[in-house]
């Protein structure tokens, strides 16, 4: 037990290992990562020295990972016959094998009988690399003994059940749990919990001035969530006829191979495409790497290219996003990266709730009492006029594609393709047609079966009536098509009408997007409780709209009088800290705070990422505002610094310190804490803090058998040097100053005495003596005499001496 050693250092790389075993990488290859990382940094630890040679140590990685190959072997499945395949590693060095095999100069340090040869390691670089082996074996030293001391630790706590686990793991050689022994108790002074939210105004989505695409008429997600919507359009850009793509087409060779000749090259503005902010974002890919076909996007592109420029539909479009602009004009290439993240963004967070600003503890002062019935606050009454307005206008729509008021259509159904006689006349509205077809099982498509006159006024109609579906997140329902006066683009049109019609409803199966919309809103009953109801009704607008839209519910704060007081004196949060670190404004408190978490909080690196781009796009700041509630007067940034001293106290004596638990707020939005207004947003990240004691009192605590205990000092049994029948004073003090410099001597490693370069050869001399039995009665015990060694040094020093002065 006396020989674990669990320096800092030690547990690093222990812990480095294990981590990366419970993350599925194998130890050979976690070995690896370490030996080849020490290799490169003794490289670039001798190039930054000037009084040593650079030790060129990256070039033997290769050979290396060629010497000491990390190989996986695919296991085959119970009853296959097929032979194991042996693959290779992924270039990395196998560690494991490493500290099996020896190295020296004699094997070239384990590089000998590479094919092809390679410059071997000289002597300082051979030395370099039995360090870095010497690491290797160190580090699975660091492993066994902080596994040994989790055991302990767990032992003496009672906690059999993870010693259990501990050794299981150990001798199954299996991934062991998370070790707690390296975890190091800490008192606190007080926890507060952090929160980063970004707010959405409320807006009237009848109003002109809750556009912010005013080119573009309101679509049905931006009718679901207006504010989001209002936001996203700021935060991407108002003048939509700056926005552009450069489009033209390409004619075919006869080959059907595209030409390169650029025919009718034409700038499509973002303002042609009649969609809104919240419809962007989430018709962009998330990633550039998705592909499979035209994106909704480029559809719309395409359609309003061919339609306003009179292209026809048999030409092959191409769409140059980052097309150069002229002065002043943006592309969509250049809002393409700050969609994705926007939508990345709002797709990781959740909705805002009254909670999320109420302290733990309930907070000092609320206006309205918490309703036990309603605690998140929500107004389902809303969600619920929102959900309904919008499943009515789809349900309008689907009407236009299967209702009594449908367009009519004109069939003639073909049995016998030789005799006219036989065939079967049909007239009527589109929902009773698709029925006969489907009681034949035919489709508009089967030309040999079917034949389909429709007028050209209502196949305009129905062409208006799918693009309208598709705002609805339907992508499939948007027609391609510019023209529809050819007899063909009529059927493929009402074939996609038949197809999206069935989406949205179905009379029998009962599980079209409406069928399903309406049943889960039915489930939405008032004498439900609210909480209940609303998460039936974002269930309901999840499937109106699928994964393209994230719903957030409104509602109303308990403690509105508490965060208004706060955030009136937000500008006092700062004072301290623009005190205590120098040169520091009030804005760069909040920046500052914000980048360092940037770098290990996901939501707030996209966040980060989201102010720098709408930065750089739009020259506009999307602040933050901190405040902390409960309110105190004199308050200081808990976040960030805080005084040693209550600043509240007259005498300056009282320590700063939080007796109440403690929300602080970063918000972004101008209607976060204003008063009388109903609230939504979505949080973007939340955590709490511990603030640590200055100081700690510790101790080692052991168990002992307290009726047999004894004192912990030790007992020195003194002989004397001369039998006189007496001692004296001088004889006690030497023996026990001989024994304190013995203690000291062995005190002393070996390793410490073999890094006294000057001294190695002596100390080498004499390890045999240090470590061997001897005796002096050699003629019974086989020993080594080493006294007589002594001997034989004493007269070699006699002669050696004679022979100098001779």
């Amino acid at each position: 037990m006396f020989s674990v050693n669990l320096s800092s250092e030690r547990v690093r790389r222990a812990e480095f290992i294990l981590e990366g075993m419970r993350n599925g990488q194998p130890i050979e290859a976690l070995l690896g990562y370490q030996f080849e990382r020490g290799l490169h940094d003794r490289t670039s630890e001798s190039a930054e020295r000037d009084d040593v040679a650079v030790l060129e140590l990256n070039q033997f990685i290769l050979s290396y990972r060629q010497a000491f190959p990390f190989e996986s072997r695919e296991v085959a499945q119970s009853g296959s016959v097929g032979a194991v395949e042996t693959m290779p590693a992924n270039s990395v060095v196998n560690g494991l094998r490493l500290t099996q095999s020896m190295l020296s100069p004699t094997n070239g340090y384990g590089l000998n009988g590479i094919d092809p040869p390679v410059t071997l390691p000289d002597a300082k670089q051979g030395q370099a690399i039995l360090a870095e082996q010497n690491r290797l074996l160190d580090s699975l030293d660091a492993v066994k003994d902080l596994l040994m001391a989790e055991n302990a630790y767990q032992l003496v706590l009672g906690n059999f059940d993870r010693v259990a686990a501990v050794s299981l793991a150990q001798k199954d050689a299996h991934i062991p749990p998370e070790l707690q022994v390296i975890n190091t108790p800490r008192g606190s002074d007080f926890t507060f919990t952090n929160r980063v939210t970004l707010h959405f105004d409320d807006l009237d989505p009848s109003l002109p001035s809750s556009n912010p695409w005013p080119n573009s008429p309101m679509t049905p997600r931006a009718y679901a969530e207006t504010g989001m919507n209002h936001w996203l359009g700021q935060a991407l850009g108002i003048d939509l006829k700056k926005i552009h793509c450069s489009v033209y087409w390409t004619e075919k060779k006869p080959d059907g191979k595209d030409t390169n000749l650029q025919q009718d090259r034409h700038t499509i503005m973002l303002a042609d495409l009649g969609i809104q902010p919240i419809d962007f974002v989430w018709m962009v890919n998330i990633s550039p790497e998705e592909t499979g076909g035209a994106t909704e996007l480029e559809t719309r592109i395409a359609f309003n290219y061919r339609r306003i420029h009179n292209i026809p539909d048999d030409r092959t479009v191409r769409i140059e996003f980052n097309h150069p602009k002229t002065e002043g004009e943006k592309t969509f290439a250049q809002l393409f990266p700050l969609a994705r993240q926007l939508r990345a963004l709002l797709g990781s967070c959740r909705a805002l709730n009254a909670l999320d600003f109420l302290p733990a503890s309930g907070g000092k002062a609320t206006t309205i009492p918490i309703d036990k019935n309603n605690p998140k606050g929500y107004d389902q009454n809303e969600l619920r006029s929102r959900v309904q307005s919008l499943l009515i206008s789809l349900e309008t729509l689907a009407d236009s594609l299967d209702g009594t008021a449908s367009p009519s259509v004109d069939l003639v159904f073909i049995n016998d393709p030789n005799d006219a006689i036989d065939d079967e006349a049909y007239t009527g509205n589109l929902g009773d047609a698709y029925k006969k077809l489907e009681a034949m099982k035919l489709t508009f498509t089967d030309a040999d079966k079917v034949r389909v006159s429709f007028s050209l006024t209502d196949a305009e109609t129905l062409h208006q009536h799918l693009r309208a579906i598709a705002n609805f997140a339907i992508a499939d329902a948007y027609p391609p098509q510019s023209n529809v006066v050819s007899d063909a683009v009529k059927v493929d049109l009402l074939a996609r009408a038949h197809r999206i019609a069935r989406q949205l409803r179905h009379e029998e199966r009962q599980d079209g997007i409406l069928d399903r919309v309406k049943k889960e809103f039915n489930k939405a009953t008032t004498n439900k409780p609210i909480e209940e109801q609303v998460l039936i009704l974002l269930q309901a607008g999840k499937i109106l709209f699928g994964e393209t839209l994230d719903w957030i519910p409104k509602f109303t704060y308990h403690n509105e009088v508490d965060l208004a007081t706060a955030d009136a004196a937000h500008e006092q949060l700062l004072t301290h800290a623009v005190e205590a670190i120098p040169g520091i404004t009030k804005e760069e408190v909040v920046e500052e705070w914000l980048q360092g978490l940037a770098r290990v909080r996901p939501n707030l690196h996209r966040w980060e990422v989201v102010r720098t781009l709408v930065d750089i796009l739009n020259d506009q700041d999307l602040d933050l505002r901190p405040v902390q509630v409960p309110f105190r007067a004199n308050d200081s940034w808990l976040a960030v610094v805080f005084p040693e001293k209550d600043p509240n106290d007259p005498e300056k004596i009282k320590p700063f310190g939080i007796s109440r638990d403690t929300l602080s707020i970063v918000a972004h939005g101008i209607s976060a804490f204003k008063v009388g207004a109903r609230k939504s947003g979505i949080l973007l990240d939340d955590w709490t803090e511990e603030i640590p004691t200055n100081q700690e009192i510790t101790g080692i605590s052991f168990r002992f058998n307290q009726p047999n205990a004894a004192p912990p000092q030790a007992l020195l049994v003194a002989i004397t040097p001369e039998e006189t029948g007496s001692w004296n004073w001088e004889d006690l003090v030497g023996i026990i100053n001989d024994t304190l410099d013995r203690a000291k001597r062995r005190a002393v490693e070996p390793e410490q005495l073999e890094q006294q370069e000057q001294h190695s050869s002596v100390w080498n001399a004499l390890w045999p003596a240090m470590v061997s039995e001897f005796s002096t009665q050699w003629e019974s015990d086989i020993s080594l005499d080493l006294m007589r060694m002594q001997d034989f040094a004493e007269l070699e020093t006699f002669y050696l001496n004679i022979l100098t002065k001779k």
